[in-house]
């Protein structure tokens, strides 16, 4: 009859030694590594049945309902393609570790998490904006993160299991808002310690992980417009800029002018005098005046409208197969660029200034992507993780108080271009060995990073009481390089005892070189000789009256040479740590971890 199970019947694979027999209710279960199969189903009275090019893919159920005919004549066998199934439907496979809610309910410690879809629902650009919603996360100048109220010397960021460098001179910590969330697969934010997290991880761990291969093919196009109502289309603050700003990066109007840190002794040192007193220490005051006149003279804060914000982003990937085996890739690409402004705001700090400020801000962002991974055997993959943020925040400031410490009025400006920048190549893996008593799981990493953070040409001057101060006067130029190369892995055994319990035994081991390069050069101000009548007042044009070429030629006013012998520092990080943990699942209810480590 029509849709009666018929029990009894044999299903195997051909080519291979795997079969079964369906149930009274007519149903069947096998289970084959990822691949392309040939399956044939046979049973005593009917027809028998191939069906061709049966897809299986990884962690994905594969359900087939087939019509068996009566043998009442005509062909023993019917073939029939796969893709003219009666019935197929996929279903997914519950992997306590894909969403959230899966996370945080079977993790061994204190953590909270943020998966994909959460990201694509708050909307938040980058990793730094996200943690905001996590209960006991705090985010400092929209990049650093603390956690329990304890900031970067006592928490761990890593990414894809592996640590990073950091784009901060002063600080280890990594900024966050450097990782958009477009290619964030979920965020783990760990409260409390673990064996196999750095020992100095007593506040906790954030652990990002971008995206991997798709499970189908994708492809994305988007684009946006955002406008502030404040300010979008009035006039922010700004001054000259380069023909590459758009970008985010300087096209070489910020440059430190060459020849002059071979002539002042990489920004130390700079006496003008008569060489022939002293041809070592020496500058004469034509040189002196040749070296002023190269630093480019742009200094007034001026105004221009405010555009909206934008952003373009494209992905693009698939999963593809390879013999029994499958490939796959995912590209993302992404640029944005959004203004903020402080047209009106308060200093309130009585131990130091208090008035107001504006503050105006662009920030470009570019973003390039790619994941190629290669999945064989049962649950076996290598992946390849490409990526390359850069990010720019270009800033004019304006302040005015009085300073509390000296009674003075303060008028101040800074205009600051930053670049930052992040390059990464990893490598994972994934391998897992059946034993009698047990699987064994082989998860191991590996990467080379690299961040750069730029500030050409820093300026900041300061007037008091309406005069300008030649020592508050700085230009400064910045650059740190941090390498990084990471190595890591975890060889795990899981074995079952009793009924319901099972107990995972892990080693671990990872090895970290960090190598920071950090080189800073300051140069200021100084009146010349010729200077005693210049008018310093805050009414004079800084570019025109105070600080044109030709005050430089005629030794009105003279470079100063700042830099410190602290201000460009060399460094070198390595750590290695072995550990071993233990993690006990006694049925659904209780489990119990134990482990031990080892750090240098």
């Amino acid at each position: 009859t029509a849709g009666t199970p018929i029990a009894g019947a044999t299903v195997m694979i051909e080519d291979t030694d795997i079969s079964t027999v369906t149930d009274a209710d007519g149903v069947y279960v096998l289970q084959v590594p990822r691949g392309e199969y040939d399956v044939r189903v046979m049973a005593t009275e009917y027809k028998t049945l191939e069906l061709d090019d049966v897809r299986v893919m990884a962690d994905i159920g594969v359900t087939a309902g087939v019509t068996l005919y009566a043998a009442d004549g005509g062909p023993e066998t019917v073939q029939v393609p796969s893709t003219q199934l009666e019935e197929v439907v996929v279903l997914g496979v519950f992997k306590p570790t894909e969403d959230a809610a899966g996370i945080e309910r079977f993790a061994t410690s204190i953590t909270n998490a943020i998966d994909v879809a959460q990201l694509e629902r708050f909307g938040d650009s980058d990793v730094a904006a996200a943690l905001n919603r996590v209960v006991g996360v705090a985010v400092t100048d929209s990049k650093y993160a603390t956690v329990r109220g304890l900031d970067g010397r006592y928490i761990s960021a890593t990414l894809n299991g592996l640590l990073m460098p950091s784009t901060d001179p002063l600080r280890r910590d990594v900024q966050l808002d450097l990782f958009p969330t477009n290619i964030v697969e979920g965020i783990e934010i760990q409260k409390s310690y673990s064996p196999d997290k750095m020992a100095s991880t007593t506040g906790g761990a954030i652990q990002i992980k971008t995206k991997g291969l798709p499970d189908e093919r994708v492809h994305e196009v988007s684009g946006g417009l955002g406008f502030n109502t404040e300010f979008t289309g009035d006039d922010i603050l700004n001054y000259e800029s380069s023909n590459d700003d758009w970008l985010g990066y300087d096209s070489g109007l910020r440059d430190l002018p060459g020849g002059v840190l071979s002539a002042t002794d990489n920004g130390r040192s700079l006496t003008v005098c008569d060489p022939a007193i002293d041809p070592v220490r020496c500058t004469s005051p034509r040189e002196a005046a040749r070296l002023g006149v190269r630093f480019q003279d742009d200094y007034n804060v001026r105004t221009k409208d405010a555009l909206p914000d934008v952003k373009a982003s494209w992905n693009f990937g698939d999963r593809l197969p390879a013999g029994d085996n499958e490939w796959g890739y995912y590209l993302a690409a992404e640029y944005a660029r959004e203004t903020s402004d402080r047209g009106d705001a308060e200093l309130t700090n009585p131990l130091e200034t208090e008035g107001g400020y504006m503050r105006s801000r662009e920030n470009t962002a570019i973003t390039g992507y790619a994941t190629l991974g290669y999945e064989y055997g049962v649950a076996d993959e290598i992946i390849s993780k490409t990526m390359y943020l850069h990010n720019t925040d270009d800033t004019t400031r304006l302040e005015e108080g009085v300073d509390n410490l000296e009674g003075n009025f303060l008028n101040s400006a800074i205009l600051e271009w930053v670049e930052r920048e992040f390059i990464s190549q990893s490598f994972t893996g994934h391998n897992e060995f059946d034993f009698d008593h047990g699987t064994h799981l082989l998860d191991w990493r590996m990467a080379f990073s690299r961040t750069d953070r730029d500030e050409p040409d820093r300026r900041q001057y300061s007037y008091f009481n309406g005069n300008l101060s030649t020592s508050a006067f700085e230009r400064r130029w910045s650059d740190l390089q941090e390498d990084a190369i990471d190595v890591g892995g975890d060889y795990a055994i899981v074995l079952d005892w009793g009924t319901i319990s099972s107990t995972e035994v892990k080693l671990g081991g990872m090895w970290s070189d960090k190598d920071r390069d950090v080189d800073q050069y300051r140069f200021g101000i100084n009146l010349g000789d010729n200077g005693g009548d210049l008018d310093l007042g805050i009414d004079q044009d800084l570019e025109k009256d105070i600080l044109p070429y030709q005050n430089f030629a005629l030794d009105k006013v003279r470079l100063a040479a700042k830099t410190a012998d602290t201000d460009s520092y060399d460094s070198e990080e390595t750590v290695y740590a072995y550990n071993l943990t233990t993690n006990t699942d006694f049925g659904d209810a209780w489990s119990e971890l134990l482990g031990a480590r080892y750090e240098d």
